[in-house]
């Protein structure tokens, strides 16, 4: 009988392939051993499955994951109710050492979140099957647990559309904001926090004096800026000044690193809370530059992108007589945020918007669908493209607006949908399709090309496809043009995670760093993952990565405390990686950020949606989820191979 190793236990493979690419080449020789001793990257299981939706946390040297009571049984073990609530049918938070030890079953959760070694959840009652509360065991609650308190204890009652949002978010691995049911009252907000060093005492955040009360639901944060909702529906109150009443996401903010901040009602509306929205932090002026969508029609039915109202055009010139005549467009709203104060008014930028928005420095940048705007504005024939605009974050707003300029953004999966930055430049996928251009004059318009653009050398400067040999003298061609299938939605360390595209180069072999050069496959046919980045501060976008076949739109690449985790496909690769006797599997893989030493460290999965291969605090560890059908093992021996099973480790 043949024995099948545990994913565990699968030893680190570094397969070096032929170069082609000359930014790829960082440093020879390559470490092959297996540094997996029991410490650093030992692969530890959770003793129950999971759903696939299920959301992980990890923090201060523990995790928390949803066991999921249901699919934790099977033919030779029942299902466990963890929570002792009488049935099987929950989602319960347990929690264990990174480092190792038995997982603790806490409550029915929602959400869960990790604060300098405190435990948060959010729990439906309902679900639990028990009173935390003391009244009807039908509400939402925030509950606390700690290794040293060795028990659950009720915080306070959550607002239950908080979860609509994000809700609890944590803020400096010390507090941890969520939105309370507690009705406010004078300058108070629905808004507290906990923090660790009195983690079951709820802190009121105030609104400004005078601001009276409100009732925020948590949109996210954006390098320490807490963006926050409010519905006007539910306070009778007309926040953005647009004489109703009726709008359900009005722009809040709040300062995450300060604990005695107030929340700032900011008079504009979005969308929704999915509304897209970033911000850039100057800690030297303690200040934020942050950008956001405004809805027309919750913003008063305004045409907020009526070139009538700017100083400085807003379109080409071929689209002069066409100007926007609607009022149901997102458009483009810069500020700064300043010491409690909007330094000034927010600023209206003029420019329609869909689905991002990036801030670099003193500039803002959205993508923008010609449709919304009745413009081709990349003058390619059609209306049918959508293209990354910006603008300086000054007044009178004067955004670029030649059509060399604008080129048509390919939508590629990973939350990026065609545009991020690096290091305060825009970074963009370029559909050759979509611009009508044979950009890197293969003979075809069919490639997805990897750009960059400086938005500091003013008007003149246009996006940059071609990328040079940073490395003179290596014998190895220049790379040019790099294509992408899949970019990050935010770069990690000045460093953007790509999967590069073969094809595009017309590679016939597999890239790596610069170490030993050995062929493996022959076809031009995968995507590899890169981490690019700015390297000496040159002009030159570096795209440093390894030679192995990723999930092409799923490689969920992570960048994180000096290391690259992502999803490497068995079948793209030829090889049987977790000796299962098929080449079937999605493997998680991770490599050092500057070195080649890569290591296949355990059967990963493939989950609904885009998602990362690892969920990590960036700190100490990160949790996955492993396929016991792609693993061929019954990790938590319940009699079958059917689940989604979370796993962790250290770095």
């Amino acid at each position: 009988m043949r024995t099948v190793p545990r994913p565990s236990d699968i030893p680190a493979r570094t397969f070096l392939y032929v170069l082609a690419l000359p930014a790829l080449l960082l440093a020879s020789g390559c470490d092959d051993d297996d540094d997996d001793d029991g410490g650093s990257f030992t692969v530890r299981t959770a003793a129950h499955a999971a759903d696939a939706d299920a959301k992980h946390v990890v923090g201060s040297g523990w995790v928390v994951y949803m066991a999921d009571e249901g699919s934790s049984g099977g033919p030779s073990e029942p299902s466990p109710d963890l929570n002792d609530d009488g049935d099987v049918t929950d989602d319960v938070a347990v929690a264990a050492k990174l480092g190792g030890g038995a997982g603790t079953p806490l409550a029915a959760a929602e959400a869960a979140a990790i604060a300098g070694g405190q435990v948060y959840l959010a729990v439906d009652e309902a679900a639990d099957g028990h009173d935390w509360d003391g009244a009807v065991a039908d509400n939402l609650v925030l509950l606390h647990w700690s290794q040293a308190a060795g028990a659950l204890t009720f915080v306070d009652g959550l607002d239950p559309d908080g979860l609509l949002g994000e809700p609890l978010t944590v803020m400096e691995d010390r507090r941890v904001y969520y939105a309370s049911s507690a009705t406010p009252a004078g300058d108070e907000t629905a808004l507290r926090y906990v923090d660790k060093a009195d983690p079951t005492t709820p802190v009121v955040v105030m609104n400004q004096v005078g601001g009276g009360a409100l009732a925020p639901v948590v949109l996210g944060e954006s390098e320490g800026l807490v963006f926050l909702g409010l519905d006007e529906n539910a306070a009778a109150t007309d926040y953005n000044g647009d004489a109703d009443s009726t709008d359900t996401t009005v722009l809040g903010l709040l300062d995450g690193t300060d604990e005695v901040a107030t929340v700032l009602v900011v008079p504009l509306a979005l969308a929704d809370i999915d509304a897209p929205f970033d911000a850039r932090r100057n800690e030297a002026q303690s200040e934020w530059l942050l950008g956001v969508l405004v809805n027309e029609l919750a913003q008063g039915g305004q045409n907020l992108n009526d070139p009538t109202l700017f100083t400085n055009p807003l379109m080409p010139d071929s689209c002069a007589g066409t100007p926007d005549a609607d009022s149901d467009d997102d458009v483009l709203f810069f500020a700064r945020y300043e010491d409690l104060l909007l330094a000034v008014p927010a600023t209206n930028a003029g420019l329609a918007g869909r689905n991002r928005v990036v801030v670099v420095e003193d500039f803002v940048a959205t993508l923008t669908d010609e449709l919304d705007v009745d413009c081709d504005m990349n003058e390619d024939g059609d209306s049918l493209d959508t293209l990354p605009r910006w603008v300086e974050a000054v007044e009178p707003v004067a955004p670029p607006r030649d059509p060399s300029q604008l080129q048509a953004a390919f939508d590629v999966p990973g939350g990026s949908h065609g545009l991020s930055s690096i290091d305060d430049n825009f970074v963009m996928v370029v559909s050759e399709a979509g611009d009508d251009a044979d950009i890197n004059s293969d003979g075809d318009q069919l490639d997805t090309l990897v750009g960059f653009l400086d938005p500091s050398d003013g008007f003149a400067t246009t996006w940059v496809f071609s990328h040079p040999d940073e490395n003179p003298g290596t014998g190895i061609p220049n790379e040019n043009f790099v294509g992408a299938s899949w970019m990050a939605k935010e770069d990690s360390n000045s460093r953007l995670g790509l999967a590069f595209q073969e094809s595009v180069p017309g590679v016939t072999l597999n890239v790596d760093f610069l170490c030993d050069l050995l062929t493996k496959d022959a076809d031009a046919t995968d995507s590899l993952p890169v981490w690019a980045d700015f390297e000496g501060g040159l002009p030159i976008l570096d795209f440093d990565g390894q030679g192995y076949a990723i999930l092409e739109a799923d490689p969920g690449i992570v960048i994180s405390n000096g290391w690259v985790f992502y999803r490497v496909s068995e079948s793209a690769d030829n090889f049987d990686y977790n000796n299962d006797s098929d080449e079937n599997d999605v493997i998680l893989f991770r490599n050092p950020q500057t070195t080649c030493s890569t290591h296949a460290m355990a059967t990963a999965s493939t989950l609904p949606g885009d998602n990362p291969v690892v969920e990590t605090d960036g700190v100490t560890g990160c949790v996955f989820m492993t396929s016991e059908f792609q693993a061929g093992i019954d990790m938590n021996e319940d009699g079958d191979t059917n689940d989604l099973i979370p796993r962790w480790f250290t770095f």
